[in-house]
């Protein structure tokens, strides 16, 4: 049987910064990218705060920011564990093919 679990849970207190941290990106306005010698063509303009694409910018970003929380918490599927205590030996082969390993004193042809 499988249950699942966070490795790190403290890092879900994050999280409960993510509507005060939208409240604050939604409330900020950005300064003026271009300047205009008159401000007739600006009246034409619709008043509005902030573009739709703004709007889906700060929304992508606050997903990004929820996937990384939950990333840091590292979500796991545990499995029935069981701990076992085994002797063994370590055994490591390495296996040398630098160009080194081709001198001419070297028996192995290349």
């Amino acid at each position: 049987m499988s249950s699942f679990q966070f490795h790190h849970p403290y890092f879900l207190v994050l999280l409960a910064l993510l509507p005060l941290l939208a409240w604050w990106m939604a409330q900020k306005v950005p300064q003026a990218s271009l300047q205009f010698p008159s401000l007739s063509l600006l009246k034409k303009v619709q008043h509005s705060r902030r573009s739709p694409a703004g709007k889906q910018l700060i929304v992508i970003r606050l997903c990004g920011l929820f996937c990384l929380i939950i990333g840091l918490a590292r979500p796991q599927m545990v499995s029935h564990t069981a701990n076992t205590n085994v002797e063994g030996i370590d055994i490591v082969i390495s296996l040398d093919l630098s160009g080194s390993m081709c001198a001419h004193y070297v028996a192995r042809p290349c």
